[in-house]
């Protein structure tokens, strides 16, 4: 059974997942424009879903989006391992906190809970993340808006990288195009507005040589 949560005017709430850093570490204009987007995002009237930690950019987007005190679309996704550690943000409800197995039913979680995925300056976790989403993605398996949000050149040899791809004929331009590249928070927040690129999924088998 599937529960849809309503907004105050009686529409459905879009949840939007973020992943990103958790180290501490980072540089300040990345936490800055983390928290703005948390700030965006509750304005616009869209919930948030993190990976619930108490430090780095997911600190800070939980913090832009628990200012305005209504935390009650705030939610956080851990995996079981990290729950003697206190590392969850004790803005997020309690009751809004799902502790997962495993990383594997964790990614399945943001997979059924939100609507488009933001993906912010982060590590080997974070790819990890945004190759979970893009994959399927380019399968056709399903419709959700990725947005890599490439706060002052941060994702750019990431980027190049995905070109060298399509330069190889390892990926094709037009599932590369699924990845919605944008550079300030105002511009991902125009993005999650916008509708998703066509795609083919399975139909178009990228891995067959076609000529296409």
């Amino acid at each position: 059974m599937v529960f849809m949560v309503f907004s105050l005017f009686g529409n459905p709430i879009h949840h939007v997942g973020v992943f990103c850093a958790t180290d501490e570490q980072v540089p300040d204009i990345y936490k800055d424009e983390a928290y703005k987007l948390g700030s965006a995002l509750y304005q616009a009237g869209h919930g948030l879903v993190t990976g619930g930690g108490n430090s780095g950019l997911m600190n800070a987007v939980v913090n832009g989006f628990a200012v305005h005190a209504d935390t009650q679309h705030l939610r956080g996704v851990i995996p079981s391992v990290f729950k003697d550690y206190n590392v969850h943000h004790l803005k997020i409800p309690e009751g809004n906190l799902v502790w997962t197995d495993n990383i594997h039913q964790r990614l399945q979680t943001f997979h059924d809970r939100c609507e488009t995925m933001v993906i912010l300056p982060g590590g080997f976790g974070t790819l990890h993340e945004l190759m979970d989403f893009i994959v399927p993605k380019q399968w056709g398996l399903h419709a959700k808006k990725i947005i890599l949000l490439n706060i002052d050149h941060y994702w750019d040899y990431q980027l190049l990288q995905f070109k060298v791809m399509v330069e190889k004929n390892a990926l094709k331009q037009k599932h590369l195009d699924l990845l919605y590249v944008v550079t300030s928070v105002e511009d991902c927040m125009e993005a999650i507005k916008t509708g998703c690129v066509a795609h083919d999924g399975l139909t178009d088998r990228y891995w067959e040589k076609k000529g296409l």
